[in-house]
């Protein structure tokens, strides 16, 4: 065949044109060095190079080892740790800072570990998932640091059996550009935790961010202290089937949107209440459906109540406890919702040892939920509550 001159230029501009699409794809790097060594070291990739976004580097992290990073201006295109199930892989950011133009993916079918220290940022270019697939265990340990996910969701427990945990010691974790989600539990079959303490903040004010514990499977979020700052909705259990529960015994948990306990008719959710240590503001409404529990736990003090600017829709059951030996010194009558205003009425009336009995004032006017007329008894042991 004779190759004229203008064969000659299509050729050329497929060849531009594949090459631009093996680029696209990126191409893997595999983490080959065992125990803990430097993710910045070519020598423990294979093939060897310092992974970078600008190369579109795919970096793969599932022989059991650890790769630490401690400089700034790390990058890839995506980071998968435990691609496959029995696999495992972890990431330490001990200093410096890691950005992904993609997504982040720990545990993906394995068991996927990252832990992120003080002083450090960790940017995700769209999607971070914490346990993806059937039998994916992600654990995301947040010491210190920032943590900003652009353009995506936080899933934290994926798909059907895997499982995801976030816990935060410290640090913070920004607002979710792009108008994006923190989901525990997002597809039915699995399981989502977030457990935070200490000066851990959660700072999503996004006008389009929400936090849903239980979008359709199972989610839990356990508040012992540090900050919860959410500019829209916080659901615990949101989807038909779906399970969420929240604690909060410390900290601030400042909602704009609405708090709803169980969106769907038939999902379930608990709110726990413990203490008087807390701050609960939400800025818009509380709705709780009929199978779901709003559960306050006393001291002598009471407890710290939801004040609600709008109004607030209660139903479902009130579980009523105390924690302590000093119920002598509890007052007479103790608010657990002020709003706005109020309408229903709790189905359903719990009470955990000691409490006896308690009676329940519905304040419609004033949008108040009270506790009165505790009944205790006269003495015995006291159960502390878990």
């Amino acid at each position: 065949m004779i190759k004229t001159r203008k064969t000659r230029v299509y050729a050329y501009i497929a060849s531009v044109m594949i090459a631009s699409v093996v680029v696209a794809v990126g191409a893997d790097l595999n983490w080959e060095a065992t125990g803990t060594n430097d993710w910045e070291t070519a020598v423990n990739w294979d093939p060897d190079a310092v992974p970078s976004s600008a190369s579109n580097h795919n970096c793969k992290i599932f022989n059991g080892g650890t790769a630490r990073i401690t400089q700034s201006g790390q990058s890839a295109q995506y980071l998968t740790l435990a691609y496959s199930y029995g696999e495992t892989g972890n990431l330490r950011l001990e200093s410096g800072s890691l950005e992904t133009t993609s997504d982040q993916t720990l545990g993906r079918a394995g068991h996927g570990t990252f832990s992120q220290f003080a002083d450090t940022t960790n940017t995700v270019g769209f999607d971070m998932a914490i346990g993806e697939h059937s039998g994916g265990l992600g654990i995301y340990t947040m010491h210190g640091g920032s943590l900003n996910v652009n353009n995506g969701n936080i899933r934290v427990g994926y798909y059907d059996g895997s499982t995801g945990h976030v816990v935060q010691t410290g640090g913070r974790i920004g607002p979710m550009t792009g108008g994006k989600y923190l989901f525990l539990g997002h597809n039915a079959g699995s399981i989502g935790l977030y457990t935070m303490c200490s000066n851990a903040v959660i700072a999503l004010t996004n006008s389009e961010n929400y936090i849903f514990v239980g979008e359709y499977g199972t989610g839990t979020f356990i508040q012992s202290n540090g900050t919860v700052e959410v500019n829209n909705y916080f659901m615990v259990g949101r989807r038909g089937g779906s399970t969420g529960y929240y604690r909060i015994e410390d900290g601030t948990f400042d909602i704009g949107g609405w708090l709803i306990v169980g969106e769907e008719a038939t999902a379930t959710g608990t709110v726990k209440i413990v203490g008087t240590n807390s701050s609960i503001t939400v800025g818009g409404e509380y709705s709780q459906n009929s199978l779901s529990t709003l559960n306050v736990e006393l001291n002598a003090g009471g407890v710290s109540p939801i004040t609600v600017t709008g109004a607030a829709t209660v139903d479902g059951i009130l579980t009523v406890g105390f924690n302590g030996t000093d119920y002598g010194d509890l007052a007479n009558t103790v608010t657990i919702i002020n709003a706005a205003s109020l309408s229903g009425k709790f189905d359903t009336t719990n009470f955990v040892s000691p409490v006896l009995g308690v009676d329940v004032v519905y304040d419609s006017i004033n949008g108040d939920v009270k506790l009165t007329n505790f009944e205790f008894p006269p003495g015995g042991t006291v159960m502390i509550l878990l």
